[in-house]
């Protein structure tokens, strides 16, 4: 093993995909190379893998199930060895549920505490432990660190954590956990990085909007609430889930409907939000055809409705805003709708400078703006390889 450098992995699975990035030790800003397994499950299984260099390549793969498709990564990695040695892993666990609110060694973790969070997070959970077994099987010797996306709005405040149902429930574990919360705590520190110390200490809005979508408000550098709640399907209009719905129509469906737990379970996670109202959960594509097609235009409203609603939750609780971060996909990509997004809230401070929201930089509103108005890239690989490194000191 000597001349070999040392390496951090970072592992994130998903219910149809894997995606790893390969860090040198020495750094943790960009990786040196990064894999993705993605369409797993389906006709269309592609690999791709990119290197520091700039080389890349995709190919289809023969990947009927999830443990083929992790065959298929070992075998990858497996040859990353002869020039890293992968000393530590840190993977996106997506619920942590009531016990970690923190990151601990995989091995800390007994077979009851999956099953609950199984349980809490069935489509994420149960792919997540299979890629976290696996991998300890094939580097026994490295280091392996769950990193909960659940950990940075753990300790929000009691009024946001209960959930207004009967209070015994908050002991079960049913309450008020958030997601997405790698993504906000690298925005936090980026924010900080860039506005200053004061900025990111004042009323911000985070918005991370991509397939899944989730804001959440901060003062004084701690969280104070979140849109999502007991599961990733809570909150604001998603590609494919709906956020916020009346808690009733999913008993009247099973009662009225004859539809199953499960089929409620995929009705809420896989065929809501964007792709329920125009039949495709991809809003480049609406954004194409809304100017044709009625029901692309009316999911684009309906999102942007949605999100317009949480900011100005999330402001009056704040008692104001002074700082609107964008980030995910969406919110890093798409000009139009952050300006549509941001229309309409003048009376809030907010005016967008055009020039600035079309060149994407960090600060896109004007200069008269009283809120200012961001955009920054995410990154959790940073905030997990941030994590892993504070167990290896």
């Amino acid at each position: 093993m000597s001349g070999l450098k040392d390496a951090i992995l970072v592992v994130n699975g998903g219910s149809s995909s894997i995606k790893c990035s390969l860090y040198d030790d020495e750094s943790d800003v960009d990786p040196v190379a990064s894999l993705q397994i993605s369409g797993i499950g389906s006709d269309t299984t592609s690999l791709m893998a990119k290197s520091s260099h700039g080389s890349s390549y995709t190919h289809d793969v023969s990947s009927r199930s999830f443990d083929e498709a992790i065959d298929i990564l070992l075998h990858v990695l497996s040859e990353s060895a002869e020039a890293y040695a992968i000393k530590a892993i840190g993977y996106r666990i997506v619920h942590g549920g009531p016990d970690f609110y923190k990151p601990v060694e995989v091995s800390s973790i007994d077979s009851h505490q999956w099953e609950q969070l199984e349980k809490l997070a069935p489509d994420h959970v149960p792919t997540e432990r299979r890629l976290v077994e696996r991998l300890r099987d094939q580097f026994a010797q490295a280091r392996h660190i769950a990193c909960f996306d659940t950990m940075f709005t753990y300790d929000l405040p009691a009024e946001a954590r209960y959930l207004p149902i009967d209070r015994d429930l908050y002991d079960k574990g049913i309450r008020r956990y958030g997601f997405h919360g790698l993504s906000y705590e690298y925005l936090q520190r980026a924010f900080e990085s860039q506005a200053g110390k004061t900025a990111a200490h004042g009323r911000v809005i985070y918005a991370h909007l991509g397939s899944g979508c989730s804001l959440m408000s901060t003062h004084d550098g701690k969280p104070v609430n979140t849109t999502m709640s007991f599961t990733p399907a809570s909150g604001v209009m998603m590609s494919a889930r709906p956020g916020n719905l009346d808690p009733s129509i999913p008993l009247y469906l099973i009662e009225h409907e004859g539809m199953s737990t499960d089929e409620i379970r995929q009705l809420l996670n896989a065929n809501s939000g964007l792709k329920g109202i125009a039949g495709t959960p991809d809003m480049r594509t609406l954004l194409d055809h809304e100017a044709i097609d009625t029901d692309a235009a009316q999911a684009v409203r309906m999102f942007i409705a949605s999100i317009k609603h949480a900011i100005g939750g999330l402001a009056a609780e704040l008692g104001g805003v002074d700082s609107l971060v964008f980030s995910g996909g969406i919110g890093e990509q798409s000009i139009v709708l952050r300006s549509r997004i941001c229309d309409d809230l003048s009376y809030m401070g907010i005016t967008l400078d055009p020039v600035r929201n079309q060149s994407g930089e960090f600060l896109i509103s004007a200069n008269d703006s009283r809120t200012g108005v961001h955009v920054i890239p995410t990154d959790e690989n940073q905030t997990i390889v941030r994590h892993v490194k504070s167990f290896l000191l």
